[in-house]
């Protein structure tokens, strides 16, 4: 298995692929003035219509802060958080000639640059009858192209990182896949992304082997030992032939096991011993089978307090908290939203051209508590709903209701199980009794919802 060849996560990303330099050799072309800025506000990328227009020459203003270059670029802010549109904004140009243009400026991260596109009011008309779309269009697709440098490809997936803190969880990830640690737990709110982190750290290791992925909380729990462990022929009804556990399919490999949270006390003993000794036995067999295989545990609950409730093993725990990797929910790092929200709206390249300054703002402004996955759905959504527009409009954004009694912190002088059963009590309530639409409401899979609404009958009973 070919892995990344990446030793400094700083300089694993990839600009000179074919795609960026076909950015590149089109934002060259463009007849309109293209400006990037990096945190600090200096010129980035300057290309060749925006030194027709302002009469500065490339090796002149590149690595120049822009605000000593036009003196009249004062409201070229790079802190600024979100797109805005400018019109006869006054520029002077290298001759001392001063100028109006109007144009676009794009934030690519939060106090990290952006990417202005104008045009002199000399040349509006054909400004005006390209609309609007035009500049958006532009704006996008430089924004695309250094979004395209901030994207690290592994196989057949992709991870956009632009904010400090997922660089360095995907630095320490980096860190685990080349060393011989054989337990690695990833935690996370549901939807951050921890499957692809795992995939990450499968792709970047020196193991090898083939990714098997399982869903604990997705497993029957009279099933579960024999999905992981497998079985011999005999050792149950219908257990015609023998049948190799996951454990044996991942060898020399890694098995992941997401929603680790959700297994059950038994299933946790048994793990266990896997885990440390890397040896087992199948349902029903006598013979104990050696694997080689690393275990990246992946789980949305706060297992520390699960611990304290004496519903997750103490030696489990620690087992796999050695190495722990915790990725921050997208309202911490609201740098990546923009840069995501761009990167999930290039698939659909032949229905809208970016995303309006409009829209951008309300991105910004949602506290997504559904993280990536909700980020990523909403692009989907105003995509569909969009009636045809070159660009997402601000009315195509639409977030799911969730009511604010359903996403509420832990209650007040309840037990973290106490605070849970109510706030299961409430979607439930919400929805009329579905749990597809109570689990969307809790930000949780409907197999981890009825996995605990089937550990709270068994406690009741």
């Amino acid at each position: 298995m070919t892995r990344p060849n990446i030793i400094d996560i700083e300089t694993s990303r990839q600009p000179a692929t074919a795609s960026h330099q076909h950015l590149t050799a089109l934002v060259e072309e463009l007849p309109a003035g293209v400006i990037s800025i990096d945190g600090g506000g200096r010129i980035a990328v300057f290309n060749r219509a925006a030194g027709q227009t302002t009469g500065y020459r490339r090796e002149d203003a590149l690595g120049q802060p822009i605000r000593s270059v036009f003196s009249g670029a004062e409201a070229f802010e790079p802190n600024m958080r979100f797109t805005r549109n400018f019109r006869n904004l006054s520029l002077t140009t290298k001759s001392g000639k001063r100028i109006a243009v109007s144009g676009t400026m794009t934030a690519l991260e939060a106090s990290a640059g952006a990417v202005i596109v104008f045009e002199g009011l000399a040349r509006e008309a054909p400004l005006e009858r390209a609309g609007r779309a035009g500049l958006e269009r532009t704006a996008s697709a430089t924004a695309h192209m250094l979004v395209e440098s901030n994207t690290l490809r592994f196989g057949r997936f992709r991870i956009v990182a632009v904010s400090d803190s997922m660089k360095r969880v995907l630095a320490v990830t980096q860190r685990v896949a080349l060393s011989d640690a054989t337990t690695v737990l990833i935690e996370g709110e549901s939807g951050t992304g921890k499957d692809l982190v795992a995939q990450f750290l499968h792709h970047s290791s020196k193991r090898g082997g083939v990714f098997v992925a399982v869903n604990c909380a997705a497993i029957p729990e009279a099933l579960l030992e024999s999905e992981l462990f497998g079985h011999e022929r005999g050792a149950f009804t219908d257990a015609r032939a023998d049948k190799k556990g996951l454990f044996e399919v991942a060898h020399g490999g890694t098995l992941f096991l997401d929603e680790i949270g959700e297994l059950s006390a038994c299933a946790q003993a048994k793990l266990l011993r896997v885990l440390d000794d890397q040896t087992f036995r199948r349902v029903g067999g006598v013979r104990e089978i050696q694997v080689s295989v690393r275990v990246i545990a992946a789980t949305n609950r706060h297992l520390v307090e699960a611990v304290r409730q004496r519903t997750f093993r103490t030696d489990l725990f620690h087992r796999l908290s050695a190495i722990p990797i915790r990725i921050p929910p997208l309202r911490e790092r609201s740098e990546d939203i923009l840069p995501l929200a761009h990167d999930y709206a290039a698939k659909y390249k032949d229905q809208v051209t970016g995303i309006s300054g409009a829209a951008a703002e309300i991105l910004l402004a949602h506290h997504w508590p559904g993280n990536v996955r909700e980020l990523r759905n909403v692009i989907d959504h105003a995509v569909l709903m969009g009636d045809n527009n070159p660009s997402i409009q601000a009315a195509s954004i639409h977030f799911a209701s969730v009511p604010e009694k359903c996403v509420e912190a832990r209650m007040p002088g309840l037990s973290l199980r106490d605070s849970e059963c109510l706030l299961i009590e409430r979607a439930l309530t919400e929805t009329g009794g579905n749990v597809c639409r109570a689990a969307g409401l809790l930000g949780i899979t409907r197999d981890t919802l009825r996995s605990r609404l089937k550990k709270r009958r068994a406690v009741t009973t």
